[in-house]
């Protein structure tokens, strides 16, 4: 069975769990820690060198990086539905993990780790970055359901997360129409699950 190497509230993590969820991938979640040295130890090291989570193993195939985990499940499973093959749809797809992994962790991510620190520096460079990006997404789906190739990718895990959890970087995202109903039409998703909070 496939494992997926968690930790903490971790919204990386929670990408490739809510995409497990939504594939309906039979999984084991296996809890790491930020605070025993388990993610620095030799034995997860060998799984991710870079000593953090999320990671998964599948029939012994180590894989980290939540944006490589999502094109490794998305292929596997349902494939083109979840990544397409044709080479403009598979543009699209990986334009918003690009977004996943820079935009929104520059900007709403940034936001929620200093709130949850209680730290202050920094914080507005980050929030106008969240604007910028969910204003960015607001725009692109003012006429469409979803964010690439008119039915849910995995784009949509590796999107929404950090969307969803805006709120704990102290960010209203009621005022981005479309994004609210675009995450309103995720959680409708068959296996939709929230991401823990604290």
């Amino acid at each position: 069975m496939l494992k997926l190497y968690t930790a903490g509230l971790s919204g990386n993590a929670h990408k490739v769990r809510l995409a497990l969820n939504l594939m309906n991938i039979p999984y084991e979640e296996v809890a790491m820690s930020f605070e025993d040295g388990s993610l620095k130890g030799a034995d997860f090291l060998a799984k991710n060198p870079r000593g953090q989570v999320p990671a998964i193993e599948d029939d012994g195939e180590p894989i980290w990086d939540s944006a490589a985990i999502l094109v490794y499940l998305g292929r596997k499973h349902d494939g083109e539905n979840w990544l397409p093959t044709d080479p403009a749809e598979m543009a699209h797809v990986v334009e918003w993990l690009t977004v996943a992994g820079g935009d929104h962790l520059q900007g709403l991510a940034r936001c929620r780790f200093l709130k949850k620190r209680g730290l202050s520096e920094g914080y507005e460079q980050a929030l106008a970055a969240a604007q910028k990006s969910l204003d960015m997404m607001e725009n692109h789906l003012k006429n469409r359901d979803w964010l690439a190739c008119g039915h849910p990718t995995i784009a949509e895990p590796a999107c929404f997360v950090y969307v969803d959890l805006a709120d704990e970087g102290e960010i209203d995202v009621s005022g981005h129409p479309a994004v609210t109903a675009w995450m309103n039409r995720v959680r409708a998703l068959p296996g939709f699950v929230k991401a823990p909070r604290a």
